[in-house]
């Protein structure tokens, strides 16, 4: 989303239409919160990662749902940076998750582990294993080998099964060591793919815990195919999360995470790898559909038969991969989007689907499918399986008059539009991303990650109507009173305020008194909402100042750019460094430097004990995130810190409760002495602890 301070201001039209004496002028506000600077909740390297979950390191925190409606920012290949909302969290108990193979796994009773890596998962990867059951009245059972969490009751597992044909009857069963065995009602899996749970509640007598599948018919022998499989605490099941040697903490996010195989994916010209048979490249900066002016032309030779642009693609065999490109009519309006194996002499082809661009049509939408991303374009996609290791993704625009692709008559002139190419892993489109000389990778071991708290932004309207401009809903009763504006020609702070209501859901009691909306960025214009192709003129622009909250109502203060002109600049010479802790002038990994833990003692607003044993005044100085309760997303300063405590310098706004999840980072005095010991950063010292202090001048020495 566009910063508030980058918008369009088309106000020459729009005051033009003012002296008309237009009526239906509404003034529009878009708040929008800073992102928390130096706030990372989690980062590091991925143990592993799927379409739309990501396993985390070892030193997440495990508490469920702990990083649900944070931020993960992933970075995968090649590809540009991605951020997705995370919908929950969970830690998977079982080890080897996907993995039957695995000593964890045994059966009994006459079951048989087939194959492995054999079958073909639900996420299109070859990597799911055969179990079969054998005909015998004692129930063959795969056994899986599981540790309970202390304290702990309530479970729920999870498991992907299919069968090659027909249908099969099984079900899931807990059995504990001194507590017997619960089983679940009759299952049936079928040659779709479905994830089968089963939750229950562990005897407090019961020691230890093994999950069964069991042979549900008698005297019936059948195969059964396995996907991922997940033991969680709590009695409703998540998403599945991978793990492999170790039990891991994974996030779930609300939209796939994108890969591309495709090279170069929006360079379509000469020496980027696509080819062009019959046809050229000729123009590079139509408007795209995102308002960019990145688009290509097709432009077709005079030339009668099979004209198009193509590339070759290296992907996994054997794995559902969805090919992907958006296309618009100019002077041609339909085109065909093929795949094939290109050790095929005529290529194996997926997708010989007429698409009309001029009416948004497929004529078989079961095989290639048609999307609108308006204005003309649209995205076309195409999902197949490889058998071999190269692809070959190919669009042919298509004239109207062809006798088919291979029949094209070129003029020199027509064509068509395209715009971003993607081949992803998976059986549909994922969201849009770009690549260069290498590909964007879907997560896996080596992927980065981060998780940091969501950035919120609030649009409300005096209109009598709710009105949405340039993707943005402004809202007209979301309960918020600006003041009217107060402008002069001196450069003294503007006279501009809101009041709000607490009860409205988008601006909290809880997030002011955290500091979420500290310094949000503000922007104040009006609109013609009966015309709003005039544009909208800015009437104001800054960030919130001071705010104070009542039991039902805020006030906020609106500060104007000018402000920053009564601020002190510069550097100032002293002793101590003048950067802040992990910025680009400390150049010290702040992440390195904090750790995750919980409270486990509460004295006060400002005293608590915290799990972690770090020495005297390791902590002194530095930062407390609270992860989870009532004061989540708040950040405080630490005062002193010694082995398992803090104090801080201002009380937490609300309750600290023990088992709070918390971050903590290292202090930092600012002293040389400190740079050199604590942090081997000497080198990035912004200080001047050389420079002689009145003392010395006084001494006279």
């Amino acid at each position: 989303m566009k910063s508030v301070l980058n918008s369009v201001d088309n106000g020459a039209a729009f005051m033009e239409h003012i002296a008309g004496e237009v009526t239906t002028i509404a003034t529009c506000w878009r708040i929008e919160q800073q992102p928390a600077k130096g706030v990372v909740l989690q980062a590091g390297t991925a143990q592993a990662g799927t379409a739309r979950t990501l396993t985390l390191n070892a030193s997440a925190v495990t508490l469920n749902d702990n990083y649900a409606g944070y931020t993960a920012t992933l970075n995968s290949g090649s590809g540009a940076s991605q951020s997705r909302n995370v919908v929950t969290s969970r830690k998977n108990l079982l080890s080897y998750s996907k993995v039957l193979s695995n000593a964890a796994y045994s059966v009994v009773n006459g079951a048989t582990k087939v194959s492995f890596n054999s079958q073909l998962a639900s996420d299109g990867t070859m990597t799911a294993d055969v179990l079969e059951f054998a005909a015998q009245t004692n129930s063959s059972t795969l056994r899986i080998v599981t540790s309970s969490e202390d304290g702990i009751t309530s479970y729920t597992y999870s498991v992907e099964v299919k069968v090659a044909t027909g249908t099969y009857s099984f079900t899931l069963d807990s059995y504990n060591v001194t507590g017997g065995h619960m089983e679940s009602p009759a299952l049936v899996a079928t040659t779709v793919w479905q994830t089968f749970t089963w939750s229950w509640t562990r005897p407090a007598s019961a020691t230890g815990t093994d999950i069964r599948i069991r042979n549900g018919i008698t005297g019936a022998a059948q195969q059964l195919i396995i996907g991922e499989q997940q033991l969680e605490i709590g009695l409703v099941p998540t998403a599945l999360i991978h793990t492999e040697a170790t039990p891991a903490v994974g996030i779930a996010v609300d939209t796939p995470w994108s890969s591309n195989l495709a090279l170069n994916s929006n360079d379509f010209t000469i020496g980027s790898g696509w080819a062009k048979n019959n046809c050229i490249i000729d123009n590079t900066s139509v408007i795209a559909p995102d308002g960019s002016a990145t688009a290509s032309h097709i432009k077709s030779y005079v030339f009668t038969g099979r004209i198009a642009v193509s590339r070759d693609v290296a992907v996994v065999a054997n794995t559902k991969n969805t090919a992907s490109i958006y296309l618009k009519a100019a002077e041609w309006d339909k085109a065909v989007l093929f795949i094939d194996q290109t050790t095929v002499a005529e290529g194996a082809y997926y997708g010989n689907v007429a698409l009309n661009l001029a009416t948004g049509v497929s004529s078989n939408p079961a095989v290639v499918t048609l999307e609108s991303a308006g204005d003309g374009w649209y995205r076309a996609a195409l999902a197949a399986t490889p058998t071999v290791a190269t692809y070959r993704m190919e669009v042919v625009p298509i004239d109207p008059a062809a006798g088919g692709v291979n029949a094209v008559v070129g003029d020199g002139v027509s064509g068509i539009y395209i715009w971003h190419a993607q081949l992803n892993i998976g059986a549909v489109a994922a969201p849009y991303i770009a690549t260069g000389a290498t590909p964007a990778l879907l997560p896996d071991a080596t992927s980065s990650y981060a998780i940091t708290p969501t950035t919120k932004t609030v649009c409300f309207t005096n209109a009598s109507q709710d009105i949405t401009y340039q993707g943005l809903v402004y809202e007209s009763s979301l309960g918020a009173d600006p003041s009217s504006i107060n402008s002069t020609a001196q450069l003294n702070v503007d006279n501009l305020n809101i009041t709000g209501s607490l009860v409205a859901p988008a601006i909290t009691h809880v997030d002011l008194d955290n500091g979420l909306w500290d310094y949000a960025r503000v922007l104040v214009f009006a609109v013609n909402y009966a015309d709003l192709t005039m544009g909208h003129m800015v009437l104001r622009s800054g960030y919130l100042g001071q705010t104070t909250t009542g039991r039902t109502i805020y006030d906020a203060e609106i500060r104007g750019l000018t402000q920053a002109l009564q601020q002190d600049q510069g550097r100032l010479c002293e002793e101590r460094c003048d950067a802040a802790f992990g910025d680009s002038r400390c150049g010290v990994t702040k992440a390195s430097y904090t750790f995750a833990g919980t409270v486990t003692s509460v004295a006060d607003g400002r005293t608590f004990g915290i799990s972690l044993m770090q020495a005297n005044t390791y902590f002194t100085g530095g930062e407390l995130i609270f992860v989870s309760g009532l004061n989540r997303g708040a950040v405080f300063d630490i005062r002193t810190s010694t082995v398992g405590n803090v104090v801080l310098y201002e009380a937490a706004n609300h309750q600290i409760a023990v088992g709070d999840n918390i971050l903590v980072v290292a202090g930092c005095d600012k002293l040389r002495t400190t740079c050199f010991t604590k942090y081997n950063n000497v080198i990035n010292h912004r200080g001047f602890p050389d420079i002689p202090g009145v003392d010395k001048m006084i001494s006279g020495t």
